[in-house]
């Protein structure tokens, strides 16, 4: 028998597999991915339950290391405390720790107060007892600084002794070395703020720090006896540490005495080794930075400031430059109308180089409509902590000529002026100044007094042979300004010799204080041609 054979397309054809059955199989695969999903989320949430029992441990262990946290951020001497911590979860911010009645207080100097703080917390070192904060938020906390009292107690500096040293037999005589200059030491203190931030964040793992709502108080008693309190309103901070900007990139706006203003702090690796931090301040006002200004004196100048601080690998202060940019506004320094000033712009480049002991004032300019004044100097700190600073500038070529003066504007041809500032004593001593306008010169000495509530002032002009037209554009629009007003309305043409000027005001700002000779004046005129009165003929 022989077995048919079937040779068709349908019977050698391999068989087929359904639709059905392909969406089976990936039905089937899906069942197992959610199942396990399903499975890694109970077996969390298991683990979180278990974590969760585990409260009263877990709140301790982060209570504790955020008071030791604190303790090191407020340095040596400084005392933290965590009222209360607990645990929470939330979807968007995940497992999280809150912090209530927080404090920290160093002294009397300062106090910290911090109502809330919440820190989203690492999941996986809590499965191993560990408190690891990724981000920190901190919500109304509340600064009181107290710079009397931070400086009655500053912290101490441990100098570490080198293990070879031999033992001292006799004391050697002691060898005079210059004081560490004060902008020395507030760069270093400012850096070393920073540095503690860093580290702590570093050691803790957190990437984010969050404010929002603060408020800072500082309570300041100057050399002189003065006090001056200070407030920063509707504070707000957001920092990333080791992110793209740097070590520490943050942005901070607050609300001061004339409006909201904004700063920016940053910290980045040098290529040396060393390190810089650079401050940058937008629409920031005087009153802003020392408190409420007495009327009827105003400053209301926004400032727009920029500070690079460098310091080495070692951590030392080794420059600084400073760029500041002062926005039009009116300073007013008086009750009478005339005592204001409306600049259109001021603008400031320095350098301090601890090593040379020295500001050095690149360039500093002021714009008063077509009025220009520049000049550049330095500025040298005392040797010892307390003592005088110098100061001299030397005049740049700029222009004169007031906004109510007619005709073209009187040039600057150069000049100095030199003196010194004593913070025991706030005397500004000018000892020699000297501008060349036109084709005139001044020679000037003087010293204003601020030691007391009311300023004073005592000064020498003296002039060469001036013309009228000298005299009018010089003249500044806040002294006498009735008979300044009369000199350029009526007189024309002339000159003046032998003009000296000798101020003795107890307070320059109030005429109606001064003695009968407050100001003394004498010239001799030379040609002078002026009207008398209204439309008469000029003399």
């Amino acid at each position: 028998m022989v077995d048919e054979v079937v040779d068709t397309v349908e019977s050698c054809a391999a068989p087929r597999r359904g639709r059905l059955h392909f969406a089976g199989r990936c039905g089937l695969f899906a069942v197992r991915l959610c199942g396990g999903g399903i499975v890694l989320v109970l077996v969390l949430l298991a683990g979180l339950a278990v974590l969760l029992s585990r409260g009263p441990f877990e709140t301790e262990a982060a209570s504790r290391v955020a008071e030791e946290a604190l303790a090191r951020l407020g340095g040596p001497g400084a005392t933290a405390r965590v009222g209360t911590a607990g645990l929470d979860w939330s979807w968007t911010r995940g497992i999280s720790v809150t912090l209530s009645d927080v404090s920290l207080e160093r002294g009397a100097g300062l106090r910290l107060a911090l109502p809330r703080v919440v820190a989203g917390l690492r999941l996986l070192p809590l499965f191993v007892g560990s408190v690891r904060p990724r981000t920190v938020e901190i919500v109304d906390p509340t600064l009181t600084l107290d710079t009397a009292e931070l400086r009655a107690r500053p912290e101490p500096v441990e100098t570490p002794i080198p293990a070879d040293r031999p033992a001292a037999t006799a004391a050697a005589p002691a060898t005079p070395t210059p004081a560490v200059p004060v902008s020395t030491r507030l760069a270093e203190a400012a850096d070393v703020a920073v540095e503690r931030i860093l580290d702590l964040a570093r050691e803790q793992g957190i990437e984010t720090i969050g404010l929002h709502g603060g408020t800072v108080t500082v309570h300041h008693v100057a050399e002189t006896g003065g006090a001056r309190d200070v407030g920063f309103r509707d504070l707000e901070v957001d920092a990333v540490v080791d992110g793209p900007g740097g070590d520490v990139d943050a942005g901070v706006s607050a609300r001061g005495e004339v409006g909201r203003w904004t700063m920016r702090l940053t910290r980045s690796r040098r290529d040396d080794g060393g390190h810089r931090l650079l401050f940058s301040a937008a629409d920031v006002t005087l009153p802003d930075l020392i408190g409420k200004i007495a009327p009827p004196f105003r400053f209301d100048m926004p400032f727009y400031p920029r500070l690079r601080l460098a310091f080495d690998r070692d951590g030392r202060f080794d420059g600084a430059d400073f760029d500041l940019r002062i926005g039009a506004g009116v300073v007013r320094f008086g009750g009478m109308r005339e005592d204001e000033l409306l600049f259109d712009e001021v603008t400031l480049k320095a350098m301090w180089n601890p090593r040379d002991r020295v500001f050095a004032v690149e360039r500093a300019e002021a714009a008063l409509g077509e009025t220009r004044w520049a000049a550049h100097g330095r500025i040298t700190p005392p040797t010892a902590d307390v003592g005088r600073w110098a100061w001299s500038f030397d005049v740049d070529p700029g222009s004169l000529r007031p906004r109510d003066v007619p005709g073209p504007a009187v040039p600057i041809r150069g000049g100095s002026i030199a003196g010194t500032w004593d913070p025991a004593t706030a005397f500004l001593d000018v000892g020699l100044g000297e501008i060349r306008f036109g084709e005139a010169s001044l020679r000037s000495a003087g010293r204003l007094d601020l030691s007391g509530d009311d300023p004073k002032l005592t000064y020498d002009l003296q002039f060469s042979p001036v013309t009228t037209s000298e005299v009018i554009h010089g003249w500044p629009t806040w002294v006498a300004a009735e008979a300044r007003d009369w000199f350029i309305k009526n007189v024309a043409a002339g000159r003046l010799s032998d003009l000296r000027i000798q101020l003795q005001m107890p307070r320059f700002d109030h005429p109606e204080t001064w003695s009968g000779d407050a100001m003394r004046v004498a010239a001799r005129f030379e040609g002078l041609k002026f009207s008398p009165l209204g439309n008469l003929p000029a003399v």
